[in-house]
């Protein structure tokens, strides 16, 4: 959302002081409006304590940090009077709207456990989570929260922030990287015996070799890139186990990355579910290759088939989504592919241009 569509507002009317330099004792603070975020991080990061004196432009300055840091949509404040003793105090109870937290955060510190720094940064800044709003004042919040925290830890990495769409949560991330990470100049894996080196190497090492090293990084382009090449072998359970700085030069790294290529997987059952589905025909185009070595790619391949056979029939939005289902006794794989064929077309009108009279008799022959 546009930050100039935001609200700040800060209500005083019922202040029962005349000049905003006047102070009045403060008894509670509460919060309304907020869901995700909670009462005691938001009070904890308006900088105001209950049992203080605080004058009216101390709430305003406590309404406008909190705007500021971009996880709001709106700040307001509101105050009560309650008697206190003999003398009477007020109860203040800031009005919000959340800002949506419709992004994730990504922290990618290199040498740092993520998990870990997480803990740190949400212990010292308890506003901070990995859900987050995609806007300028959120992504400079954390930034500035995120150095302070390195700086405690003895490490004082400039830090740059991209945005991306996260594969795992399809949802955009803002990624938060330090900017003086080493450059990547060779990648060595371990742990492989049904894929050679030579072929992870090849797969992956235009993608990687000459980029700044990042062990997510890292990892994606493998998971997205070398893990096809063990699909096709019916080793369907490849993971990346570490990744690790092997060797380091003044500039540069030479990266490890130690794999776990899993057991191998024949293919058991498939099942096709869905509404009124001409299930031979579909059968038949896949030609799903029961009993044998589970290649993905294959398998793939033949769901794509398979949905032909609903677009011929005027099906053209058929969408199927596969799940695989192990039988590690068996050493087999059931999937079960559920198929939307969706709505059914009928052609309409023909419409060819560029073409001459008898161009376009013969074209419409055809």
């Amino acid at each position: 959302m546009d930050v100039k569509t935001w609200i700040w507002l800060a209500v005083w009317a019922l202040f029962p002081l005349s000049c905003a330099s006047a102070q009045t004792q403060i008894l509670e603070l509460q919060t309304e409006g907020n869901t995700r975020l909670t009462a005691p991080a938001i009070i904890a990061a308006s900088g105001l304590k209950p049992g203080t004196l605080a004058t009216r432009a101390e709430l305003d300055t406590a309404a406008k940090a909190l705007f500021s840091t971009g996880l709001f949509q709106s700040v307001n404040y509101r105050f009560q009077p309650k008697p206190s003793g003999a003398a009477t105090g007020w109860v203040v109870t800031f009005l919000l709207t959340e800002a949506p937290a419709d992004g994730i955060a990504i922290l990618d510190i290199p040498g740092l456990d993520s998990e870990r720094l997480w803990e740190t940064l949400r212990s010292a800044h308890p506003l901070i989570a990995k859900a987050m709003p995609q806007n300028e004042q959120a992504v400079a919040y954390y930034r500035q929260a995120l150095e302070a925290v390195l700086l405690q830890l003895g490490r004082k990495d400039p830090l740059t922030t991209k945005t991306e769409a996260d594969l795992a949560t399809s949802r955009m991330a803002t990624v938060f990287q330090s900017g003086s990470r080493p450059v990547i100049s060779a990648i060595r894996f371990e742990g492989n015996h049904k894929v050679s080196a030579a072929s992870l190497t090849q797969a992956v090492s235009s993608l990687l070799v000459g980029r700044n090293y990042s062990e997510r990084e890292v990892r994606n382009v493998i998971e997205l890139n070398g893990k096809p090449l063990y699909d096709e072998i019916g080793l369907l359970n490849f993971a990346v186990r570490t990744v690790s700085i092997e060797t380091s030069g003044e500039h540069a790294v030479n990266v490890l990355v130690v794999v776990d290529e899993g057991p191998e997987w024949r293919l058991g059952q498939v099942e096709i579910q869905g509404a009124d589905l001409p299930l031979a025909g579909m059968r038949k185009a896949a030609g799903f290759p029961v009993g044998q070595i589970a290649n993905w790619k294959r398998i793939t391949a033949g769901i794509s088939e398979m949905e032909r056979v609903l677009q011929r029939d005027g099906y053209l939005a058929a969408h199927s989504v596969a799940q695989r289902h192990y039988r590690n006794e068996a050493g087999q794989v059931d999937v079960v592919i559920q198929v939307d064929r969706g709505k059914q077309f009928h052609f309409g009108t023909l419409q060819l241009r560029g073409l001459s009279a008898q161009e376009e008799s013969k074209a419409r022959a055809l």
